[in-house]
């Protein structure tokens, strides 16, 4: 059996400067109040190529760990930012160049500034442009975030979704030209609306700053610990479902998916990785329209699925994408979000686990979707993902159950207008 030597390396321990990075600083020892308790899983941490963010309390840390590791004086930079809570949450955009800050209730981008900033003598706090997400949406009124994430396809990866504790996930596709694109999600849904709509007629988005709201069963089993997505364009070999399939931990130990969930613009790279994307996209979705059409016992809501699937993917690949160069020499396919069918998807879920487990309370979920790899026989060959994947569940007692998805999840809507189906069909168990 391996024994531990040490839990912490020796140039982030004390007295070595290092240390310091995660010191937590003397005032931030105050008992927050009901307001400001922790809301979900903290994730404290981001980072970027070798640089690291570390929010302590209300302030931000950057400093890059190989100086750090080497340097015999190396020194950190804070992020001057007016917040009135302390941080819970950093994640980095996939370019790099926004910080998303989640706060108990709150969402601020960060413009991050250039890393050469960390090789100066200057220990001044670096004052960067600074924008609040949701100015009356998320507030301390409002339900507490639970989950801040960047959608993998999103437009210049600045589609940033973010998801409260009472079930409302929003997508927020960010310009720094247009203020409004942070007052206003592009899409907004409302997760216990969605549970238990049988098609479009009603209002599935979030209610407005101070409307009244209703009391649902649904809303203790769908109060939301986790999200993440499925995959990113940006790893070899990832299934086209994948990316663009949010992921939903809930605290009472449920898992749901909203499969296609897609901003008003998206993108792809111009690479070999999302080529196998788009391809195996198209792949499973004519292999299932041709099952399903040859299947005597499918049921109309399959049909209606199937034929549901085919026009989305029609608008994707019927449709000449724009192309983009972008400032570090890639290319980039921009498409629109397909308009054949509503851009809020089916709730799939609450999926069973099998063999039955105790009830148990989560805290955090991720996703790794399965890829075929080449065995060295071709050169050049590149993986293909496939619909499985591997879901991992973090309960609130620190066990981790590994669960088995083998036919992976597709895109799905509810019922069109017209097209009456119940809810048993629409949603099995």
């Amino acid at each position: 059996m391996p024994r531990v030597l040490s839990h912490t390396p020796a140039w982030l321990s004390r007295p070595s400067p290092g240390y310091h990075l995660f010191e937590p600083t003397p005032s931030g020892n105050h008992v927050p109040t009901d307001k400001q308790k922790s809301t979900g899983l903290r994730r404290p941490i981001a980072t970027r190529d070798s640089e690291v963010f570390v929010a302590v309390g209300r302030e931000i840390r950057w400093a890059d760990l190989a100086q750090l590791k080497e340097d015999d004086a190396p020194q950190y930079r804070k992020l001057a930012i007016s917040l009135h809570l302390p941080v819970q949450r950093l994640t980095i955009s996939p370019a790099g160049d926004y910080l998303a800050v989640s706060t108990s209730h709150t969402v601020h981008i960060v413009t991050l500034p250039d890393s050469s900033l960390l090789n100066t003598d200057d220990p001044s706090p670096i004052k960067p442009k600074t924008f609040q997400v949701g100015p009356t949406t998320h507030v301390l009124e409002e339900s507490p975030i639970a989950s801040i994430l960047w959608h993998p396809l999103g437009y210049r990866g600045r589609c940033l979704v973010t998801v409260t504790l009472e079930g409302v996930v929003r997508l927020w596709e960010i310009n720094r030209a247009d203020r409004l694109s942070f007052s206003e999600p592009t899409l907004s849904i409302d997760l216990v609306k969605l549970a238990t709509a049988e098609d479009y007629e009603d209002d599935l988005s979030a209610s407005y700053y101070g409307a009244s709201k209703g009391f649902s069963v649904d809303m203790a089993y769908l109060e939301v610990a986790s999200a993440c997505f499925g995959d990113s364009p940006d790893q070899e070999g990832a299934h086209g479902w994948a990316p663009m399939t949010l992921w939903i931990a809930t605290v009472a130990g449920e898992v749901y998916a909203l499969c296609p969930l897609l901003p008003n613009k998206w993108q792809l790279p111009e690479s070999h990785g999302a080529a196998t994307l788009l391809q195996t996209l198209v792949t499973s979705i004519d292999i299932n329209y041709a099952d399903v059409s040859d299947d005597q016992e499918a049921t109309p809501y399959e049909r209606a699925t199937v034929a549901n699937q085919l026009s989305w993917k029609s608008d994707i690949i019927y449709h000449e994408p724009l192309e983009e160069v972008l400032a570090n020499g890639d290319t980039i396919k921009v498409f629109p979000r397909p308009a054949s069918v509503p851009a809020i998807p089916l709730l799939q879920g609450p999926f069973t686990i099998k063999p039955a487990v105790d009830n148990f309370e989560l805290s955090d979920m991720a996703i790794y979707s399965l890829k075929t790899f080449s065995d060295g026989g071709e050169e050049g060959e590149i993986a293909e993902g496939l619909p499985a994947a591997v879901v991992c569940l973090l309960t609130d007692t620190c066990q981790v159950h590994v669960c088995f998805d083998a036919k992976g999840i597709e895109g799905k809507w509810l019922p069109l207008e017209g097209v009456g189906f119940s809810n048993s069909e629409i949603k099995p168990t």
